[in-house]
C-alpha cells in the first residue's frame, strides 16, 4: 500500500493551479500532518482501558478540543492568509447543504425553551465539517499532497492498530482493542477496502495480503459490531461496480482472515466469549443494543414534543433525565450508573430530536450532495483507476447508510474521506467537460 498507485492518465491541472507540484512545501507538510492527526481525532471514553485524555483539551460541559481540531484551524488560517481558498462549481450543492445544516442548528438554539450556554459549542462540529471539506478540497487537488495525506493516514492506522492489538492480546482478550481513537475502525475499513482493490494487481500481492490481515485483526479486536456491518456495506457497492475484479481478491482475503483469526480466538477464550456476547445482543436486544433502543425512543419523544425546530442543538444528551420520563421503557440493570449522557446513536433521529423537521430537510440535502459526489467519483474512477478513490466512495456511501444506527455524518472520518474525494475530483473530469475546459467555444 506504500506504493500508492495512481494512473498515469490524469486530467491536466485547472488554470491557476500551482506549477511547482513536485515541491513539498508547507502545504505538503500540512497534508501529512492532517492525515497523521486524523487517527487521534476521536479518543475513547473512560469505558475503555485507555482514555487517551492527553489528546484532548476540555471545554465547558462535555465538549473537548482535539489536536486534530487545532491542525484543521491552523490549516484554514494558513490557506486564508495566503489567499488559497477556492471553491469548485461542482461542490456548491455540498457547501449550501452544510450552510443549511449550520443555520438550522442555530435556529434550534434560538427557539429552544431549555438551553445551556455551552450548547452553542455544539454548532462548531458542523462549522468544522464545512472547514475540513473546503480545506482538504484545496490541499488535495495536488497529487503529491494526496500522497502525503494518505501516507499520514496509513502511519496513523499502523500506530493505532499496533497499540490496539497490544491492549487486546496482552489482556487475553478481556479488553477491547481500542487505543487512541474509538472511531479508527472506519479508517481501518477504508484502508482494508483499498487493499482489497489493489489485490487485483499482481505486484506486491503477498505484502498487501499481510497488511489486509493486520487491518482485519485490528478491526475485529475492537469488538465493534458496527465495524463488521460497515465493512460488508462497503463491499456491496464494490461488487456492483467492480464485480469481476473484486470477487476473487475479496473472497481470498476473507478466507485467509477466517483461517488466521479462528485459531487466535480459540487461544483467547475471553475474546471469543466477548465477541459472542456482543454479537448475540443483536438478536436478543440486550446489552448496549437495548440501551440504543431506549435512546431512540427518547429521540422520537423529543421530536414529537418539538417537531419544527427540535429541542436545540446539543440538547439531547443534556435533557435525557427529562426525556427518560416520557417513554415507556427502562434501562437494564447497571446502565444508569455505567453510562452517563449519551448521543442518540442514530444520526437521523438525533437530527430530528435536536433540530426538528427543518433540520431533517437540511440533513437530507446533505445526504443528497454527498451521494452525488460519491457517484461522480465512482464514474471518474472508472476512467482514471485509483483504488483509494473508489474505496473512499464506497465507504462514504456505507457511512451515509450507517447514519440509521450510528453516527457517521459530520464526524472526522467521513468528512476527511469526503475532502479527499473532493480534492481528487477537482483535477479529474469527465471527457466531455474536460474538452469544454480545454477547447472553449
Amino acid at each position: 500500500m506504500d506504493n500508492l498507485p495512481y494512473s498515469s492518465q490524469r486530467a491536466p491541472l485547472p488554470l491557476g493551479a500551482a506549477s511547482n507540484v513536485t515541491a513539498i512545501g508547507w502545504k505538503g507538510l500540512l497534508s501529512f500532518g492532517l492525515g497523521l492527526a486524523f487517527f487521534a481525532a476521536s479518543p475513547p471514553s473512560s469505558e475503555f482501558s485507555s482514555s487517551a485524555s492527553y489528546l484532548q483539551l476540555p471545554l465547558p460541559g462535555s465538549y473537548v478540543i482535539m489536536y486534530f481540531d487545532l491542525a484543521v484551524a491552523f490549516g484554514c488560517l494558513a490557506l486564508v492568509w495566503n489567499g488559497m481558498f477556492r471553491r469548485d462549481a461542482t461542490e456548491r450543492p455540498l457547501y449550501w447543504a452544510l450552510a443549511l445544516v449550520i443555520l438550522t442548528r442555530a435556529l434550534s438554539l434560538v427557539a429552544a425553551s431549555d438551553m445551556a450556554m455551552e450548547q452553542v459549542i455544539s454548532v462548531l462540529r458542523y462549522v468544522e465539517t464545512f472547514a475540513i471539506a473546503l480545506l482538504l478540497a484545496n490541499l488535495l487537488c495536488l497529487r503529491q499532497n494526496r500522497r502525503l495525506f494518505l501516507r499520514g493516514m496509513i502511519l496513523g492506522a499502523v500506530i493505532e492498530t499496533a497499540g490496539a492489538l497490544f491492549i487486546f492480546l496482552s489482556s487475553g482478550g478481556e479488553d477491547r482493542g481500542v487505543w487512541l481513537g474509538v472511531d479508527n475502525y472506519k479508517l481501518q475499513i477504508f484502508l482494508l477496502v483499498a487493499c482489497c482493490l489493489s489485490l487485483s494487481q499482481k505486484r506486491g500481492r503477498s505484502s498487501k495480503i499481510a497488511i489486509g490481515l493486520f487491518l482485519l485483526f485490528g478491526i475485529l479486536a475492537t469488538e465493534t459490531r458496527g465495524a463488521i456491518v460497515l465493512l460488508f456495506l462497503s463491499l456491496l457497492p464494490l461488487f456492483w461496480t467492480r464485480y469481476r475484479a473484486m470477487l476473487k481478491p475479496a473472497l481470498a482475503l476473507l478466507l485467509l482472515g477466517a483461517v488466521a483469526i479462528v485459531p487466535v480466538l480459540r487461544l483467547l477464550p475471553e475474546a471469543e466469549q466477548g465477541l459472542t456476547d456482543r454479537f448475540g445482543q443483536i438478536w436478543t436486544g440486550g446489552g448496549t443494543i437495548g440501551l440504543r433502543f431506549i435512546l431512540w425512543e427518547m429521540a422520537v419523544a423529543a421530536y414529537l414534543s418539538h417537531p419544527i425546530t427540535g429541542i436545540g442543538s446539543g440538547g439531547f444528551a443534556r435533557q435525557q433525565n427529562t426525556l427518560y420520563l416520557e417513554i415507556n421503557d427502562a434501562y437494564g440493570s447497571g446502565y444508569e450508573t455505567k453510562y452517563d449522557s449519551q448521543s442518540a446513536h442514530n444520526t437521523v433521529l438525533g437530527v430530528a430530536a435536536e433540530t426538528g423537521t427543518l433540520g431533517l430537510i437540511a440533513y437530507f440535502f446533505w445526504i443528497a450532495a454527498v451521494v452525488r459526489i460519491c457517484l461522480r467519483g465512482i464514474r471518474l474512477e472508472g476512467l482514471y483507476q485509483d483504488p483509494f478513490v473508489l474505496a473512499a466512495c464506497v465507504c462514504l456511501l456505507a457511512m451515509m447508510t450507517g447514519d440509521l444506527w450510528g453516527q457517521f455524518s459530520f464526524m472526522p472520518p467521513s468528512t476527511c474521506l469526503l475532502g479527499f474525494l473532493l480534492g481528487w475530483c477537482r483535477v479529474h473530469q469527465e471527457p466531455k467537460r474536460l474538452e469544454l475546459c480545454t477547447n472553449p467555444q
